[in-house]
């Protein structure tokens, strides 16, 4: 009998055989790429946990519900993201998944480690010492690649008055009551803060820095959209 080993075996065997292998490889390699995640899977994976890590910091602020100037524990919790609100800034991150997941790669770890502080330094009695976990998540987010201001725009509005929303600085403790104007609580400390935080921030820029020390990937210069403020990022195009 004629093997597919075998020289003097049929051409018409050779080619069966061939033609099986090559069907076994590709089938093969197909299950490969379908197993690989697209982009925009990626990053709705990234925003799910971000959103879950957000939430749980409420879990953990709003045992101090009285303390924080709200009138029960569900008050306090009104500033989680609610399911109805997810699809909102899934929508917003999606706008640019390329800058959305560098984004969310370097703020979903610093979210665990607010979480990770809260749970080590909330005491109801004594507030101030979260100031320093709110202080720590801050200096981190300065150094994330800046959400372009498109993505920002949305994202503003699919979040409570006192939600944790990307790229907002202060503490939610800090201030008492929430109807002192959400994070950070007093407006004119939020005012000081934002200015201090368009003087440059601290922990430089791997991409293209504007002149107020917003930080976008360096593919958003010459890209025909001014993300900058002040436009610098489409100068001498």
């Amino acid at each position: 009998m004629n093997t597919p080993n075998d020289p003097t075996a049929p051409r018409s065997l050779w080619s069966v055989t061939s033609l099986v292998v090559a069907t076994g490889l590709a089938a093969a390699m197909s299950a490969a790429c379908a197993s690989e995640p697209t982009e925009d899977e990626q990053v709705r994976g990234l925003i799910e946990d971000s959103i879950a890590a957000e939430n749980r910091t409420y879990d953990v602020i709003c045992d101090c519900h009285d303390e924080l100037g709200h009138d029960s524990r569900d008050d306090c919790l009104d500033n989680q993201l609610l399911p109805s609100q997810r699809r909102c800034v899934e929508d917003a991150y999606l706008v640019d998944t390329a800058a959305s997941r560098q984004y969310l790669d370097c703020r979903l770890p610093l979210l665990g480690e607010l979480e990770d502080c809260l749970d080590d330094k909330l005491e109801c009695s004594d507030l101030g010492p979260t100031d320093n976990c709110y202080d720590d998540f801050d200096l981190g987010l300065e150094k994330c690649v800046m959400l372009p201001n498109a993505v920002n725009r949305d994202l503003d509005d699919c979040y409570p008055a006192g939600g944790l929303a990307p790229g907002s600085s202060g503490s939610p403790v800090g201030g008492g009551s929430s109807d002192d104007g959400g994070v950070g609580g007093d407006d004119d400390d939020d005012d000081d803060d934002d200015d201090d935080d368009d003087g440059g921030g601290g922990g430089g820029c791997d991409g293209f820095e504007c002149d107020n020390g917003d930080c976008f990937p360096d593919e958003f210069e010459c890209d025909g959209v001014a993300d900058c403020q002040g436009g610098e990022d489409e100068l001498f195009c």
